[in-house]
């Protein structure tokens, strides 16, 4: 299965590609020390996904991802399983269940299990464009030590995005793709919850194609947190992503 994925990269377009990835590292990792000199919140997020084809309409993406936070000596590993179902070319019912794994260096730790369940419509398609709007759930139960079960957390997540066409950029072949978004993300369960769970946010993805089997993705998040206690939006959140996605068809 690697050797399928393998066998149909231009490892052209991979040396092409390079420079962009390490800048793109650079700019992450000098945001992230920039952390120490002002009042901004940044995280680096990391993952690497494969799509698995069941059927003509059932696939299968596990997903492992490392997320850091250096200002709050925060770390996360996650593992998630997707689970997409495209009755219709414009519809795809989506669900997923994680694991997330936290520790600072003084050992504190905690685990966290989430599911989600999502309907997406994409529609209309206009000159290679593709609108996008999502409606979902999200389950969040949260282990904490010297506690039992802590907090549980039902949330409702509204979301609109655009996607391109396939692209070119900096004398490429027609390649890059890109995508935008905005999702509200609200807790549903009126209990009282650990700060920061609704928040609202905007992403912004460039991606480049390697081959038909794999693709790596750059993508910066713009969250804004709501105090539950305020109702005011009180701190912001830039994260720089970077995302390597498999096609195993």
């Amino acid at each position: 299965m690697i050797k399928k994925v393998l066998s149909g990269v231009n490892f052209g377009s991979v040396l092409r590609v390079r420079r962009i990835g390490v800048l793109i590292i650079l700019i992450s990792l000098l945001s992230l020390r920039a952390q120490g000199q002002d009042n901004n919140h940044n995280q680096a997020w990391f993952d690497i996904s494969g799509s698995i084809k069941l059927s003509d309409q059932l696939s299968l993406i596990p997903e492992v991802g490392f997320r850091t936070e250096p200002s709050i000596d925060l770390n996360q590993v996650y593992f998630r399983t997707y689970l997409n179902f495209r009755p219709h070319r414009a519809i795809k019912l989506s669900a997923w269940a994680a694991q997330f794994n936290s520790w600072r260096s003084d050992n504190q730790r905690a685990t966290e299990v989430r599911t989600s369940q999502f309907v997406s419509v994409y529609w209309p398609r206009v000159a290679g464009f593709k609108f996008e709007y999502r409606l979902g759930l999200d389950q969040r139960i949260f282990f904490l030590p010297g506690y039992e079960l802590r907090k549980y957390v039902h949330r409702s997540r509204i979301k609109i995005g655009l996607h391109t066409p396939v692209f070119s950029l900096l004398k490429s072949p027609k390649a890059f793709y890109g995508n935008g978004s905005f999702e509200v993300l609200r807790n549903m369960n009126q209990q009282e919850v650990i700060q920061w769970i609704d928040h609202d946010w905007i992403s912004v993805t460039l991606g480049y194609r390697l081959s038909e089997s794999l693709k790596i993705e750059a993508n910066m998040l713009l969250i804004n947190l709501l105090d539950p206690v305020t109702n005011d939006f009180e701190r912001e959140i830039t994260v720089y992503r970077l995302r390597f996605k498999g096609n195993f068809h």
